[in-house]
């Protein structure tokens, strides 16, 4: 067995070598279909707690970015807030690249790669004539400042998954290795301003934000034969070929975005909230290393839902539809959260984001505000946040 899986360590770096040489001409993940799995819905360590139902809170440092309507209702001025969530490498966000693709381009041969990956990632052979490695992650690192009805704020999404299917087996005294790589990330930043008003029991805010991407993609499938298993891949007996046109590309694009929030008081306990993401669909134009723009990410309008409702002067709960009206190839996403104040500096939380439960602490020392969160299950993640108020 280790003799094996050093072989296919050996074969993989053959590989990589062979495909760094070959011309474009693969299909890859595309960035549009990547930009459903980037992890937003984790902004910020109490959001990530409370499931993501945070358009009808809007109560907290990170609701300039959730929802500006939100801004001018804060009681506190916060300096700064810091955030940062990282889901791990089992995450459900290749199945989110899966069914964004399967829905746009369902021609795209990569979606074969995918799908045994998915299947891949539930059923890991451990035998030697297979490895497969599955590699699927994302992180949403953010950064507030508010000032009453003024928010400022630098938000980050990154998802990236890759596909690492081996086969290799012995035949008629050749050693076979067929390997295929798929590889896709994509990184947004948004940095923005929000302002809101308030006019009776309405708040309405707009935020007008700068949109960076980066994406990079890359796809190669390479067969390498030994003549002489015996020797190790020796030059001299083995061959490599291409079985399918490799590509790698690397493109940058940005755009100006606008989103637009309501915040209905139906009375002292209860408040709706509705965001509108992105209305004047901004499209970043990719643009790779020589100034050849590559293809368009457009960002549909999205429009997210919620209500919450405070039980008691303890316990408050929210529900809330995000992508409503199935925006940017995706479908309708269930969050909910519940919020217990223990006492005055403290309170446990729990969520739901998209099927993922969650946990959550909060604390607060004078100003200094801490939030900690986990995802449990089969789609787990971490969430740490802290911001400063006076």
């Amino acid at each position: 067995m280790p003799l094996v899986r050093s072989r296919t360590k050996a074969a993989f770096v053959v590989a990589l070598l062979y495909a760094a040489a070959l011309p474009a001409g693969a299909q890859i993940p595309s960035a549009q279909g990547l930009y459903r799995a980037v992890p937003f819905d984790l902004t910020g360590g109490r959001a990530a707690s409370l499931g993501g139902a945070m358009v009808s809170r809007a109560d907290d440092n990170t609701t300039a970015w959730w929802n500006p309507a939100g801004t001018g209702p804060l009681e506190r001025m916060t300096i700064i807030g810091a955030n940062l969530s990282v889901t791990s490498p089992h995450s459900r966000y290749v199945g989110d690249v899966y069914r964004t693709m399967a829905a746009t381009d369902p021609a795209n041969p990569t979606l074969d790669a995918l799908e045994r990956f998915i299947d891949l990632g539930t059923r890991m052979p451990r035998d030697s004539r297979g490895v497969a490695t599955p590699l699927r992650a994302g992180a949403a690192p953010s950064l507030f400042v508010n000032a009453g009805n003024v928010g400022l704020f630098a938000v980050g999404g990154a998802t990236a998954c890759a596909v690492y299917d081996v086969t290799d087996e012995i035949r008629a005294g050749q050693r076979r290795v067929s390997m295929e790589s798929i590889i896709g990330a994509l990184a947004l930043a948004e940095v923005g301003a929000s302002y809101s008003v308030r006019s009776g029991e309405f708040d309405i805010g707009i935020a007008v934000k700068d949109i960076e991407g980066y994406y990079l993609g890359a796809s190669s499938a390479i067969r390498i034969v030994d003549a002489a298993p015996a020797d190790g891949f020796d030059a001299g007996d083995t061959t490599v070929t291409e079985e399918r046109p490799a590509v790698s590309l690397e493109a940058v694009g940005r755009a100006v975005g606008v989103d637009i929030g309501f915040i209905k008081r139906n009375s002292p306990s209860t408040q709706i909230g509705v965001v509108v993401r992105n209305i004047n669909r901004p499209t970043l134009r990719l643009v790779d290393v020589s100034g050849v723009a590559t293809e368009e990410l457009t960002l549909g309008p999205q429009v997210d839902v919620g209500v919450t409702k405070r039980l008691d002067r303890h316990v408050n709960v929210s529900a809330e539809l995000h992508n409503a009206l199935f925006a940017n190839g995706g479908g309708p996403s269930l969050h909910i959260g519940l919020e217990y104040r223990v006492s005055g500096s403290s309170s446990l939380r729990f969520g739901v984001n998209r099927g993922t439960p969650s946990l959550g602490l909060g604390f607060r020392v004078g100003g200094l505000h801490l939030d900690a969160a986990v995802g449990i299950g089969d789609d787990p993640f971490a969430a740490l946040g802290a911001h400063l108020s006076f």
